[in-house]
């Protein structure tokens, strides 16, 4: 599996917008919640909890050298997360970047083989369907 997220907090850089978004869905899978992005432009990238009546949002900018900042965080959650297995977090891509070395070192690895990894690992439940197109990304 990929390695551990770096931590999502007010004043950390990451390489790259692509690896502030993977941290980003390991952390809401971490404390099982959803998130909806804002906006995802070249300027900044927002995201916010899916719950309306939840506050907290996170805000990051572009810094020299194509690196990413997180320059605004509301720490706390006003919300119980979600309940059930699924989490829309966990989407393909998300799924791709975390069995990425896995499926080198087990090239004859199924869908089926690829659920069950997600689900062990992240407790969350994924279709066959995003398993088999994650499969198919890498």
């Amino acid at each position: 599996m990929a390695s551990e997220s770096p931590s999502i907090e007010n004043g950390v850089v990451f390489k790259s917008l692509k690896e502030l978004k993977f941290a980003v869905c390991k952390f809401a899978l971490n404390i099982n919640i959803e998130t909806h992005t804002v906006k995802s432009e070249a300027s900044r990238y927002i995201v916010k909890c899916k719950d309306e009546h939840c506050t907290w949002r996170l805000r990051a900018n572009p810094i020299r050298g194509g690196f990413w900042k997180i320059k605004k965080l509301a720490v706390f959650h006003e919300c119980i997360g979600i309940h059930g297995a699924s989490n829309t977090s966990a989407n393909k891509a998300f799924v791709a970047n975390e069995i990425v070395e896995l499926l080198r070192s087990q090239p004859e690895m199924t869908s089926v083989n690829i659920v069950n990894e997600i689900q062990r690992t992240h407790h969350v439940q994924i279709s066959y369907k995003v398993a088999w197109e994650a499969s198919e990304l890498t």
